[in-house]
């Protein structure tokens, strides 16, 4: 997911700023090509990858002439094809890794988090260089920055609201779950008693799309709270892990029209 969002949105964050005048196509693609100019005497250039995605985009084929102009839509198609590309093998060759938590970089925005295009150099430069361009020439620009403070207050706002039901303890929030199969089927669980539930945490909960809350229940199914098993040092920290996964899913999912809508809503500005 976030290897899918460095490759969409990096490139659609230079067109917003082409579009709105503060970045020059042609500053961008002269700040690409300078990455493959050749290192000292050396003749090859000093980012392949990145010469093969200007060439991809330009059409150039086995040293022949370039078959169409470069240009910043030729350019972005290129560039999706081989990070795409890219992406899929290096996430399968370090699937197992990932997976044993053996593949987190350190030196990333995020510390312990992973990140698939460290694995690979020359694909990383060129996707900093793109990131940079717009952090230098876009995100500095005031309205900009103001919608950013917007966004960040937005999803602050709707985790803080989210925050009560990351603070129950896990047999509180299962009872939660329980009303809500409840409801689905009285029937088939006729001795549930919902004379428990907190009104706020169920109201809070009921905001949680179905496919979330199901998605939750199946991992829930899967980890074993027996006493005395393997798995019953870390049950509670994976029923968490899940509940959280839960709120980020709903949340992640949401549109900026929604989100804000919905910050307002529970901060009660909005009726």
């Amino acid at each position: 997911m976030d290897s899918a969002d460095d490759i969409s949105y990096c490139i659609s964050d230079i067109e917003d700023g082409i579009d709105q005048g503060l970045i020059l196509p042609a500053d961008f693609l002269r700040a690409v090509q300078s990455l493959t100019a050749p290192n000292d005497d050396s003749t090859a250039p000093s980012n392949v990858f990145a010469k093969d995605v200007l060439e991809s985009a330009r059409g150039v084929r086995e040293d022949k002439d370039p078959i169409v102009p470069l240009s910043i839509t030729n350019f972005k198609a290129s560039f999706a094809r081989a990070m795409t590309s890219l992406a899929a093998e290096l996430f399968v060759e370090k699937f197992t890794d990932a997976r044993n938590g053996e593949f987190l970089m350190a030196n990333t925005a995020m510390p312990g988090t992973l990140a698939l295009f460290e694995a690979h150099p020359n694909a990383k430069e060129l996707l900093d260089t793109i990131k940079n361009i717009a952090r230098t020439k876009l995100f500095v620009n005031r309205e900009v920055e103001s919608t950013e403070l917007a966004g960040y207050n937005t999803i602050t706002g709707i985790l803080n609201h989210l925050k009560p039901l990351l603070e129950l303890p896990a047999n509180d929030f299962n009872r939660l779950v329980d009303y809500y199969l409840y409801l689905s089927d009285p029937v088939e669980y006729f001795a549930f008693e919902p004379k428990d539930v907190n009104p706020v945490h169920w109201r809070l909960f009921h905001l949680l799309p179905d496919k979330h809350i199901r998605a939750y229940i199946e991992r829930l199914n899967e980890i074993s709270f027996a006493p005395y098993s393997p798995n019953q040092m870390n049950a509670s920290r994976q029923e968490w892990n899940a509940r959280t996964h839960l709120i980020v899913d709903f949340v992640s999912g949401m549109t900026d029209h929604f989100a804000v809508e919905t910050n307002q809503r529970l901060a009660g500005v909005r009726i």
